[in-house]
């Protein structure tokens, strides 16, 4: 995990948008968090919250895609 402290320090990077954490076993994220020591937000592309809403506990947030759909459904046109 000591990269990712290196490059948050490096480029003073405020935060890091992880793209297909359900794709990495969930215990590996606490441990990369904490290395990174910024918040980390992660990509989990479900709709079901069932699926999704468990990664809360491994990441600092997750994307909200089980309200995305609904939404983009309850404002398209017909």
């Amino acid at each position: 995990y000591d990269w990712v402290g290196s490059l948050v320090s490096n480029y003073s990077i405020d935060g890091l948008r992880i793209d297909t954490v359900k794709h990495v076993q969930k215990d590996f994220w606490p441990g990369y968090n904490k290395a990174a020591g910024v918040y980390c937000i992660g990509e989990v592309l479900d709709g079901d919250p069932a699926y999704t809403c468990p990664y809360q506990n491994v990441m600092d947030g997750v994307l909200n895609y089980p309200i995305y759909y609904p939404l983009l459904n309850a404002f398209k046109s017909t």
